[in-house]
């Protein structure tokens, strides 16, 4: 039941238009639920660091406002009350990957960074992480890098947050990894993160006695 909601939700996302799919790319690597206002000014950003020949030019204010409100009737965000909007949990891997394959995942990534960077807890002091979701926002874009130092450097931090978490690297990239498998993709990734990641899985199969 489960898979099959992924592969509904998929499908209408792949049927989207260019713009409307950009957009749920936004709310993908956003993570956290975000309002349509952020959601533009990450567009903007994005939209600055691309050629002219791929670049998906932002919408109106009111546009974004009707392809919001369409996206969450669609089901593909999901409304948070007083917060905005956040990508279904089902699709945002998928989302997110095949960003990577449209290559419009560094330029929203570097938006959301210029736009809305993680404060530090003090001058010179380590970041600020609001709650999990922000924290994860990060890691995911780490792991989506395959850059393992900074994804190692966000978990020397996770000792210093006022939230609690028991998240591991393993964890996360587990997460990532599965939300669904795609052996393809896997098969994809540099040496480390192959390791990593399968290293997790098995791992995870094994303490829960179920097959990998």
């Amino acid at each position: 039941m489960a898979a099959k909601q992924q592969q509904t939700l998929y499908d209408a996302y792949l049927s989207l238009p260019e713009a409307e799919r950009f957009l749920v790319q936004i709310f993908s690597l956003l993570y956290e639920a975000a309002s349509k206002e952020k959601a533009l000014s990450c567009w903007v950003a994005a939209a600055a660091q691309q050629d002219e020949a791929d670049r998906v030019n932002p919408p109106l204010k009111k546009e974004i406002k009707e392809q919001v409100q369409a996206l969450i009737k669609l089901g593909l965000l999901v409304p948070r009350h007083g917060m905005g909007a956040y990508c279904h949990e089902k699709i945002v891997d998928l989302v997110v990957r095949d960003a990577v394959r449209m290559a419009t995942f560094e330029p929203i990534a570097e938006a959301i960074a210029l736009r809305f960077p993680i404060s530090d807890r003090y001058p010179g002091g380590p970041p600020f992480f609001r709650n999990e979701a922000q924290f994860m926002r990060e890691v995911r874009i780490a792991i989506y890098r395959e850059d393992f130092a900074a994804l190692k450097q966000l978990f020397d931090y996770i000792g210093q947050v006022y939230w609690k978490s028991t998240l591991t690297i393993a964890d996360a990239v587990r997460q990532v990894l599965t939300n669904p498998l795609d052996i393809d993709w896997i098969d994809s990734l540099s040496d480390k993160f192959f390791e990593v990641g399968l290293t997790a899985i098995l791992q995870s199969a094994l303490s829960h006695c179920e097959p990998a």
